[in-house]
């Protein structure tokens, strides 16, 4: 029987499962599993189960205390291009540092599963500043508008996607 490479993306699981039926698959002695073609092992096979986790980084279930030093004033622009240059050299720069964040509001969102949050426009469509809000700070960010100019203090949290600030709240 001639087997054939597999390659698992979204569809891992229906994939893997194809795959093993068709006899396909083999281990290492990792336990990795090993696509084959004609006795060649390539690559390791990603699955469900072996797979790193892909989700939003958690806030932290408490707010930082805050620092006795000002916050690193920077426009949201500055914020978003410093992470798409390099990303290690701008998570030693603003991680876990007081945040003083101006831009525009491109979207604002008072519910669901995100919570309370405002994207602040970096650049082009998709470039923004995630800005998460504690539900305290609801009222506040409700009196909001997209288009309007804005600070936001709170805390680098680094990148997933775009730039990410927690525990914000409206400077005033």
């Amino acid at each position: 029987m001639k087997k054939s490479t597999i390659t698992l993306n979204l569809l891992g699981t229906f994939a893997l499962a194809c795959a093993s039926a068709c006899g396909g698959l083999t281990t290492s002695s990792s336990s990795t599993p090993l696509a084959t073609t004609n006795s060649q092992t390539t690559a390791p096979v990603t699955t469900a189960a072996n797979a790193p986790a892909q989700t939003a980084p958690a806030a932290a279930a408490t707010k930082p205390a805050a620092s006795s030093d000002s916050p690193i004033s920077i426009t949201a622009v500055e914020l978003y291009k410093a992470y798409d240059k390099d990303e290690p050299a701008a998570d030693a720069k603003y991680k876990g540092q007081q945040l003083a964040v101006t831009g525009i509001i491109e979207n604002i969102t008072l519910e669901g599963e995100s919570g309370v949050n405002i994207d602040l426009k970096a650049g082009d469509f998709l470039d923004t500043i995630f800005c998460f809000f504690d539900d305290s700070e609801k009222a506040n960010v409700a009196k909001l508008k997209k288009g309007q100019k804005v600070t936001i203090n709170g805390v680098g949290e680094g990148k997933f996607v775009n730039p990410v600030v927690r525990f914000c709240e409206i400077a005033g």
